[in-house]
């Protein structure tokens, strides 16, 4: 069993997870491979199903992700976004951006990705403005309300932007003023919301 972020009951969260089939078997060994690592930095088959339905909604055909880690939510994004679309995936960390090329590679949609090796907010602000349909934001907390300000840039009117671990497991309620980490995701949730067109 897979380490759960949810505030959702267990039984609940598994038995969700478990009606979702992952459309590519990749996805399936990446999860695997980081159930032995011991870290759940990835998200689990709802919240990817989640974002599936977002891109269809809006019909998205360019996404930008700023954390990749392994690659399974990009997985996710580029089966989403379908033959004529594309997905920028932004990694910080030149290890995992090797792991997650190396699976994109061996992906049958490994084509539509698209890996960039360095920080996230340098990357963001290199897109141009209004060109991007869906942005997911899935890395360092502390720079989260930086990532807002560069995604709202290059995010197209009626677009999107998705953030994970905007509730940080409810330490965004519990510690108030704890860790840095926690104070960055209050200011990005508090400027969301007081933003007009978000």
């Amino acid at each position: 069993m897979e380490t759960r972020r949810s505030f959702l009951a267990v039984d609940i969260a598994d038995y969700i997870d478990g009606l979702i089939k992952e459309p590519h078997t990749e996805m399936h060994l990446i999860r695997r491979r980081v159930s032995h690592t011991g870290k759940s930095w990835h998200i689990d088959r709802t919240q990817g199903r989640f974002l599936e339905c977002l891109i269809l909604a809006i019909a998205a055909r360019h996404v930008v992700e700023v954390g990749t880690f392994y690659g399974y939510s990009t997985l996710w994004l580029a089966h989403a976004v379908g033959k004529e679309g594309k997905v920028t995936t932004i990694e910080s960390d030149p290890i995992y951006a090797r792991d997650a090329q190396a699976t994109f590679d061996a992906s049958p949609i490994g084509t539509r990705i698209q890996i960039r090796v360095g920080d996230g907010l340098s990357h963001l602000r290199l897109l141009a403005a209004n060109s991007v349909d869906l942005i997911f934001l899935d890395a360092r907390k502390a720079e989260y309300p930086d990532y807002l300000s560069e995604a709202r840039s290059c995010c197209r009117i009626g677009g999107i932007i998705v953030a994970d671990n905007t509730l940080y497991e409810g330490r965004v309620a519990r510690d108030p003023e704890g860790r840095r980490q926690t104070r960055a995701i209050r200011a990005y949730n508090r400027d969301a919301f007081a933003a007009p067109i978000l």
